[in-house]
């Protein structure tokens, strides 16, 4: 998860018709047929060496619960224009209780994102039976690609994520 969200980048899926979404960002219940809270969003990062795949370095990713089973979910392409299902693997069983949240430009938690632009962060809460939940927060780079201005202080590293200049 800590991957798929801290890249995650501002780009359109085009559905089967071709038509764009509205949003960078799908959240909300039975979102991707989940049966509590679901995610669905587009990463950048994964590795296509050599452009060896007839396929960008930009992946259609989600995360829902089927039959009590987190499960990531995701496709080769990110336009649905293929009418291939997306392929998904479960990362957790025993998941009774998946729930998002946001932070918005004013540092306020929403429940629910139906804005646009990408949020500053994602916390997830996961709980699974018999266990204590556990949140976790993800910050999600706003700009997609672009990094923050070098901090001049002489060490040659970027903010936020200390990469070096792009």
């Amino acid at each position: 998860m800590d991957q798929d969200f801290s890249q995650m980048t501002k780009r359109q899926v085009r559905n089967e018709a071709g038509d764009f979404q509205e949003s960078y960002l799908l959240a909300g219940r039975y979102i991707l047929e989940s049966q509590l809270d679901g995610i669905a969003f587009v990463r950048d990062g994964w590795m296509n060496p050599i452009n060896l795949l007839p396929r960008s370095e930009l992946q259609a990713v989600g995360y829902r619960v089927i039959d009590d089973n987190l499960e990531r979910v995701y496709r080769i392409y990110v336009d649905q224009l293929d009418n291939m299902e997306p392929r998904s693997q479960v990362v957790l069983a025993d998941v009774e209780e998946l729930k998002f949240e946001f932070l918005d430009g004013n540092a306020e938690w929403q429940e629910n994102w139906q804005i646009k632009a990408l949020p500053k962060a994602v916390a997830v809460t996961l709980k699974q039976m018999n266990a204590e939940p556990i949140r976790r927060v993800f910050l999600v780079p706003g700009l997609g690609k672009e990094l923050t201005k070098p901090v001049n202080d002489g060490t040659n590293q970027s903010q936020p994520n200390g990469r070096g200049t792009p």
